[in-house]
């Protein structure tokens, strides 16, 4: 935050920031009333059997279907194949009813004339999930509940699919009936998709807005801001979705499992896994969809309920070892440290993403330090965006190398304008030998170091030759017009080749040389001194119309094309230059001398 910073902004920043927070959470509710509203009747089902050829109709005491489900397998509802034998119903409703092997009823679904039609499949989601913990034969029992205006049928095989039986009563039907099981429904997901981002959103719009009111620097900026929306991305990005994020995580976690002392690979070169992440490991990109943040969920929840996860590699998954290499250092750190505390697979995977997102971050923000100050607020604007914050909020190794160029580009930029320092120089070569190796895509970024000029970066010197032949140590050389006086200290002056000769040639009686310190006259006819012995010289402040010291130098058409150095230095100095406009003549000067207010043009000193 800026030292002018007053209560009146700091209250309207607040009060600005809770608004943009307080609209960017009721804009997340609306997108998860309208996620909801297209996603929240999803349903995942897997077929049991479409063998049908039939049609059973329901008997008084109903039908009894028969259904084995296999350990770890998850029934949440069912889809029948229903036939009204061509009529329209105006009335009945039937009943579907789940029990286990101990009669023990799971879920009970139930349907009318509104959403049965002739020769349709139609749904009957229950409350909850059921998930077998061993083999199992579940029964479901269909009955009519209200009486239909006429006989409702189901279709079903002729002859009966094994171990799937079909019962009226306690008599076999020699049938099983076309039957589909729901094992996954959205229910109301979206709506808490929407709601768990709804508070990573909201802070980053309050953050933008206060920090930019109160014009707090880019730096900070930047790092609270792409915290709060990197975490979003971490969040909102279903696992293993990102750009090859499958062989980054295979990478990254043969590197921790190396970290460890464990054998990261078998004998076939398999990447070994814990138990736990053995079902995710694989060769292909991870699902999408509401049913992907369900899973991860549950998967968590039930993390917790379970306790810590073995931390052993005893499954060998599909993906290969030898994938990895130093750029997965951040990544690797994230899933070695959920390893040592025994969490479950996408607890892993978000640890790694958010250390991966911290690389980023802070190598932005170091981009936005050593930037000068007219492109950083532009500098973090780039790292802000959707494109670089997802690569950071993933595991993909892109992010970190996109940091470093950030950071080269900052430095090269910032070399443009001023002389280098030694740690700048070592930080321009370490930087650019980084950017070439990381990927090969980047390797041109590291010629825009050619748009330093090469008097910043070259060494420290006694003095640099410019035009005239002055010897100076840094100065910028312009064109001055022509001299009216001149007054020229002895100990700090060595003139040579053409500069001697011009001034003893066209204003010899203007030229002095001696023993005194240089002075010059000011607005107001007011004598100050302009310059003092090498060492403890300061620029004065401007007064009135006389401008601070600026560059002026030149005095012969002939090098009007001089050619640039640095800039000055005012405490190295060795030839005065003075440049007259408005003239008078002062007392105790000599006879046709001329002296004058120094406002016009800037004075320089080399």
């Amino acid at each position: 935050m800026k030292k002018t910073l007053t209560p009146r902004r700091a209250v309207c920043g607040l009060l600005a920031a809770l608004a943009a927070a307080v609209a960017v959470w009721l804009l997340c509710r609306w997108v998860g009333y309208d996620l909801q509203l297209r996603l929240g009747d999803k349903q995942q089902f897997e077929i049991v059997n479409d063998d049908y050829s039939r049609i059973i109709d329901v008997p008084d005491e109903g039908l009894v279907q028969t259904l084995p489900l296999k350990a770890g397998q998850s029934i949440c509802g069912v889809r029948l194949n229903f036939s009204t034998h061509d009529a329209l119903y105006k009335s009945g409703m039937v009943m579907v009813d789940l029990y286990d092997e101990t009669g023990q009823l799971l879920g009970q679904g139930a349907g009318n004339f509104l959403n049965i039609f002739n020769d349709s499949f139609t749904a009957f989601a229950y409350g909850g999930s059921y998930t077998a913990e061993k083999d199992e034969v579940l029964t479901l029992h269909i009955y009519n509940e209200v009486a239909w205006d006429g006989p409702l049928g189901l279709w079903a095989s002729e002859g009966t699919v094994p171990g799937m039986p079909l019962y009226a009563g306690d008599t076999a039907q020699d049938a099983t009936l076309a039957l589909q099981i729901m094992t996954d429904r959205s229910a109301d997901w979206p709506t808490r998709l929407a709601q768990s981002l709804a508070p990573l959103l909201a802070a980053a719009a309050f953050a933008a807005v206060l920090l930019c009111v109160w014009r707090a620097p880019a730096v900070l900026y930047l790092a609270v801001v792409g915290l709060a929306c990197g975490l979003a991305f971490v969040r909102v990005t279903p696992a293993l979705t990102a750009p090859d994020e499958y062989t980054h995580l295979a990478a990254a976690y043969e590197q921790a499992s190396r970290w460890n002392g464990q054998t990261a690979a078998d004998e076939n070169g398999r990447l070994l896994v814990r138990a736990c992440d053995a079902p995710y490991f694989g060769t292909r990109t991870g699902d999408i969809g509401i049913f992907a943040y369900k899973q991860a969920e549950a998967v968590i929840e039930q993390a917790q309920r379970s306790g810590t996860a073995d931390p052993a590699l005893t499954v060998a998954s599909e993906a290969k070892a030898g994938q990895g290499s130093g750029s997965y250092l951040p990544q690797a750190l994230g899933i070695w440290l959920a390893r040592a505390r025994g969490a479950d697979f996408y607890t892993m995977l978000r640890t790694g993403r958010i250390c991966n997102l911290l690389l980023y971050l802070a190598l932005a923000a170091l981009a936005a330090a050593l930037a000068p100050a007219g492109v950083r607020g532009l500098l973090a604007c780039v790292a802000l965006l959707p494109m670089p914050l997802q690569l950071a909020g993933s595991l993909s190794p892109d992010a970190s190398v996109l940091g470093t160029v950030f950071c080269y580009t900052a430095l090269c930029l910032r070399l443009c304008g001023k002389k280098a320092a030694l740690w700048e120089k070592l930080l321009l070569v370490v930087l650019g030998g980084i950017v070439g190796p990381a990927k090969a895509i980047y390797l041109p970024v590291v010629l825009l170091c050619f748009v330093i000029p090469a008097d910043n970066l070259a060494g420290p010197q006694e003095y640099v030759r410019g035009p005239f032949g002055l010897r100076v140590h840094s100065g910028r050389l312009l064109q001055a017009r022509r001299f009216q006086h001149h007054e020229l200290s002895g100990p700090d002056v060595r003139l040579s080749g053409a500069v001697q000769q011009g001034l003893a040639g066209q204003f010899a009686c203007h030229q002095r040389v001696g023993e005194r310190c240089l002075r010059q006259d000011v607005f107001a006819d007011q004598c100050r001194t302009a310059g003092k012995h090498r060492g403890d010289a300061q620029p004065l402040p401007a007064q009135g119309r006389v401008p601070q010291y600026g560059l002026v130098q030149g005095a012969f058409p002939e090098f009007a094309d001089a050619h640039a150095l640095d800039q000055p230095q005012f405490r190295y100095r060795e030839v005065a230059v003075l440049r007259f406009d408005e003239r008078h003549v002062r007392s105790g000067m000599d006879q046709g001398q001329r002296g004058g207010a120094l406002y016009g043009e800037p004075q320089c000193y080399l």
